[in-house]
């Protein structure tokens, strides 16, 4: 496997962005085109730059998994303390008990970019990606955790002819509960092939408690399940709120996003 960089200009929100990309095994002696999935917090991906608690090593479950993909990290925004991250990854103003309960000052804005976030990935990502490597333009999908699993769900909604499979781990539904239900609720998800939620029994952020992640995430699968979506949601007992906790159930994730039964 090799493990490139990249620079790209999200040009909704006027910056500029890392990225990293991951070339499968079979890449180099196969001409084959390969489906490629973003994820986000890319500098927490492979372990190379590390942002937060520790890397996921995803190039090593990528071939625990036998999954053949092309995986793309985006850097997250690092400023502000982690605000800049939450801004961009959740498409709504969060209200100000969210604030309190990160310990973060009530003046700082929280969330707001993610629909622009979005489209930068549509719009600059994705285009750079399928002219430089040899990808299935027809076969994107979208994973992250926390926040990054937030913005993934509403990648689904938002973006369900480009991304068919989508993968939200450890979802904060929390930064934005009640838009993130009514677009849930309200989103065409049918032509979606894939899509994951789990939550981990013992996951604390903040002032945010094991009881407020699955209230959240419970909340989530009731809508999408009262509407018939297709999908899986997973209770992790035990599971708390870290990349290594990620890393372990990441090759079973991929199994089920690119497994064609869904085993």
């Amino acid at each position: 496997m090799r493990i490139l960089e990249m620079n790209v200009k999200l040009t909704r929100l006027g910056r500029n962005r890392r990225i990293r990309v991951l070339l499968p095994d079979s890449y180099e002696s196969d001409s084959r085109r390969y489906p490629v999935l973003y994820m986000h917090d890319g500098q927490n991906i492979f372990t190379i730059d590390v942002f937060g608690g520790g890397g996921w090593h995803v190039h090593e479950e990528v071939r625990r998994s036998g999954a053949d993909v092309l995986v793309v990290a985006i850097d997250n925004n690092p400023d502000g303390d982690g605000t800049a991250r939450y801004r961009e990854y959740c498409p709504w103003r969060s209200p100000k008990t969210v604030n309190r309960k990160l310990g973060i000052g009530e003046q700082e804005a929280i969330g707001g970019e993610g629909w622009g976030y979005l489209a930068s990935i549509v719009e600059d990502v994705k285009p750079l990606i399928d002219q430089t490597f040899r990808t299935d333009p027809g076969d994107s999908a979208m994973a992250g955790s926390s926040a990054g699993g937030l913005i993934s769900l509403c990648a689904a909604c938002r973006y369900p002819h480009v991304f068919k499979r989508a993968a939200s781990l450890s979802g904060a539904f929390w930064l934005a509960q009640e838009d993130t239900e009514k677009l849930a609720e309200e989103s065409d998800l049918s032509i979606l092939e894939r899509l994951y939620l789990d939550i981990g029994t013992e996951e604390v952020t903040g002032a945010f408690t094991a009881g407020n992640y699955l209230t959240s995430n419970r909340a989530v699968n009731g809508l999408l399940a009262e509407k018939g979506t297709d999908h899986r949601y997973l209770e992790i007992e035990g599971g708390t709120h870290n990349e290594s906790d990620w890393r372990a159930r990441f090759a079973d994730v991929l199994k089920y996003l690119y497994d064609e039964q869904g085993e």
